[in-house]
């Protein structure tokens, strides 16, 4: 299946990697290797939100992509996410189903813009944050 391809991909990049930095004995700090640990989380979950998509909105415009045309959406729709600082995985998760099934483009709503980077926001929950401070009309103009 292209998920495992794809996840295969990933991780003999992320071996290769590791093999280098040992290899020219790099020194890597731990802000560093908790960053590179959220990036190869993120990637990991990505055929996972791909399956999701694929099994639970077959009634929308995802059953008529292909499985490079979601993958490349979702990986978009998650470069988003975090562009603005969402972390969680139920956060991303949220994003990219609001993005891919329901309002594509809501993010860039200047409304929405402002609640997601709320500093007042709590940082695994902005997405429940917008649900709940975003007024009805700008959910209107962005569904």
């Amino acid at each position: 299946m292209f998920f495992y391809a794809i996840k295969v991909k990933k991780l003999a990049l992320f071996a290769l990697l590791i093999m280098i930095m040992e290899k020219s004995m790099l020194t890597i700090r731990k802000e560093t290797m908790q960053k590179m640990q959220k990036i190869r989380e993120v990637e990991q979950s990505i055929p996972r939100l791909c399956q999701h998509l694929r099994q639970n909105y077959s009634d929308t415009q995802i059953a008529e992509w292909s499985d490079e045309e979601l993958i490349k959406k979702v990986q978009q729709a998650v470069d988003d996410a975090h562009s603005f600082g969402l972390k969680s995985e139920s956060d991303i998760y949220g994003f990219t189903r609001l993005e891919l099934t329901q309002c594509p483009d809501f993010h860039q709503h200047p409304q929405v813009q402002i609640l997601l980077k709320d500093p007042e926001a709590h940082p695994e929950m902005r997405m429940l944050w917008l649900a709940q401070k975003l007024p009805d009309n700008v959910w209107a103009e962005i569904s």
